[in-house]
């Protein structure tokens, strides 16, 4: 808790933004290829270990977009929630999508909504209708 013993757990190719932790030895992240403003992925790394797991791909979906996205992880620790900007006309709207926590297919749950979040029932809590003038 003091710093003293810090370690990095992405690798110098990455750059990491909002983690969250998991468990005691999990930690849930977005990285990004250093130095770009790609919006990259969303990665678990177990820190004992230091094994690194792309969960998601974050594709831009058009440019001058903000290059973060926010997530959170369902009670029972399956399922990854999380939401992506776009373009739509001169307007930026976002879009909540869930994936496997375990890596696989992601799916749109909601056009125009963001900032979800789980409740402890698994219920989803979200901004609808979430646009950007």
């Amino acid at each position: 808790l003091d710093g003293s013993e810090r370690e990095t757990i992405t690798p110098k190719d990455l750059d990491g933004y909002l983690p969250t932790w998991i468990d005691d030895e999990t930690i849930l992240f977005q990285g990004r290829p250093a130095g770009t403003d790609k919006f990259g992925g969303l990665y678990v790394a177990d820190v004992s270990s230091g094994e690194l797991t792309k969960v998601a791909d974050l594709p831009a979906r058009g440019s001058g977009l903000p290059w973060w996205t926010r997530s959170d992880l369902s009670p029972d620790g399956r399922t990854l929630l999380y939401h992506l900007p776009r373009h739509e006309g001169e307007r930026l709207v976002w879009d909540l999508w869930t994936v496997p926590l375990a890596g696989g297919r992601a799916t749109l749950l909601r056009e125009d909504a963001g900032w979800g979040t789980y409740a402890p029932d698994g219920s989803i809590v979200f901004f609808d209708t979430l646009i950007v003038d």
